[in-house]
């Protein structure tokens, strides 16, 4: 893992942006952060869309799209 390296080289704070819909999604990268007493920050999207697309064989995906502002 990045993080790890980084860690080695220097202690930094971290940006995970997560969506709050799946928590489940998100156990192994949290207890990762809880292991290594990691500074984590999760910032919520600027902006949040649901985007839908027909598939080719007719079916139809929903994604939830979220926009943050850097710099």
């Amino acid at each position: 893992m990045l993080v790890d390296i980084i860690r080695k080289i220097k202690y930094l704070p971290c940006i995970f942006n997560k969506e709050p819909f799946f928590p489940t999604k998100y156990e192994f990268a949290n207890q990762v952060i809880k292991d290594w007493n990691l500074t984590v920050y999760d910032f919520p999207p600027m902006r949040t869309f649901i985007q839908s697309i027909i598939l080719e064989d007719d079916k139809e995906e929903i994604e939830i799209v979220n926009y943050y502002e850097c710099g």
